[in-house]
């Protein structure tokens, strides 16, 4: 959905997808959208009224209004429904994953026929939206960035600006899994910050390697599931 709406032109060749009436109603609850505003002056027509009937089609809207040059949907202020949000969210780097938001992370690649993503910089973080705060397991499957001398690598995890607690990290792909209790969460968005013992360029420490990114950890996956659903 926000691809879609940055870049309004996307909409004259998007296909709609079976949980786009999800995906608007989630993008309206995790953000607390109050309206949406649509400028004809910097669109083009066609543009325009792809956008007007995407939103008009797709949103939880009371009531739309146009002056000519500004067209104005007022969203839905229900409490969003317990079925918006999942009890456990899985996402898999570089394919399908729950709706969780990402900040601090390089774009999808490879590791072999593998799909990851970095971390950038010493930290990164995802946030999700839950209904009830209670017990999870977070599950992780990471690789650190190692070179020949390199240190433990290290991941300290904070939950909504919490500490729970820090791993050392095994030199190769390793599966770990944290136990998050009910009170470091809360109804509605929760984040979870890793914090990485180093983080460097691998240009500086690898002979050859050309990547002069700041990387810390390769995470294939990362899971939050309630306790009770395992």
């Amino acid at each position: 959905m926000v691809p879609l709406l940055k870049e309004p032109k996307q909409l004259l060749a998007w296909e709609p997808t079976p949980d786009a009436h999800l995906d608007a109603q989630r993008l309206v609850s995790f953000f607390d959208v109050r309206y949406v505003l649509i400028h004809r002056r910097f669109l083009a027509a066609d543009v325009v009224d792809a956008l007007d009937t995407f939103v008009s089609r797709y949103f939880p809207y009371t009531e739309r209004r146009t002056d000519g040059e500004l067209l104005v949907y007022a969203m839905t202020r229900d409490p969003a429904p317990r079925t918006l949000w999942p009890d456990d969210y899985v996402i898999n780097f570089g394919a399908n994953r729950a709706f969780a938001l990402l900040s601090g992370w390089f774009t999808d690649e490879r590791w072999g026929d593998m799909p990851i993503q970095w971390s950038s910089g010493h930290e990164s973080s995802l946030y999700v939206y839950l209904d009830q705060p209670a017990e999870h397991i977070l599950d992780l499957r990471v690789h650190p960035l190692v070179y020949e001398g390199s240190p433990e690598q290290t991941v300290a995890i904070d939950v909504n600006g919490r500490f729970q607690t820090r791993l050392a990290l095994k030199r190769e792909w390793a599966q770990y899994q944290v136990t998050i209790p009910g009170t470091a969460l809360q109804s509605g968005l929760n984040g979870v910050t890793f914090k990485y013992g180093y983080a460097v360029a691998p240009a500086r420490v690898i002979p050859g390697n050309a990547d002069t990114r700041e990387l810390a950890v390769a995470f294939n996956s990362v899971a939050l599931r309630r306790a009770d659903s395992r």
